[in-house]
């Protein structure tokens, strides 16, 4: 994947984040072009 395919997804990630808990945050972590994790907010879903 290019780091703009790598983007996009962490965007998604957002935007469908945004859907379920109505926080806009998204990440991927990537190492030497291969992803190495993914996730999105949840601190009020959990009460962090």
């Amino acid at each position: 994947m290019s780091d703009q395919q790598f983007l996009e997804k962490a965007i998604n990630l957002a935007k469908e984040n945004v859907k379920v808990s109505g926080r806009l945050f998204g990440v991927v972590i990537v190492t030497n072009n291969t992803l190495i994790a993914s996730g999105v907010d949840q601190a009020l879903g959990k009460i962090d």
